[in-house]
């Protein structure tokens, strides 16, 4: 005697309906969508958020390299970064490029250290 096959019709419930979570095969598919939608709404926020923060850390950075009379090689070495040169810097007083908000805030606290 066999034993009956189960029935491939009716869908199979998580393991983790013990614990009181209960959702079936159709509901991952489900979820990945949601967790998709999220993430293509938040991740141009954040961009826009790293973006202004980026410029409003810099016109601050620049201003305090002004007052110290650093140039883009300057921040370079106080950086300690391989990623940016001094171009990189020289061009990031115009907007043109954005270092890091994380390395710019490094950059940001020496100098002021520098002034005081």
């Amino acid at each position: 005697m066999s034993q009956p096959r189960p029935d491939s019709r009716k869908l199979k419930m998580s393991r983790l309906a013990g614990l009181g979570i209960e959702y079936g095969a159709i509901d991952i598919p489900i979820i990945g969508g949601v967790i998709t939608a999220a993430t293509l709404i938040a991740m141009p926020i954040y961009g826009i958020y790293a973006h202004r923060a980026a410029k409003r850390e810099l016109k601050v950075l620049w201003q305090r390299a002004d007052a110290l009379e650093l140039d883009g090689a300057d921040l370079k070495r106080l950086s300690g970064s391989t990623d940016y040169g001094s171009l990189d810097w020289a061009m990031s007083r115009k907007g043109g490029i954005y270092p890091s908000l994380a390395l710019i805030r490094k950059v940001n606290d020496q100098l002021a250290k520098l002034i005081e």
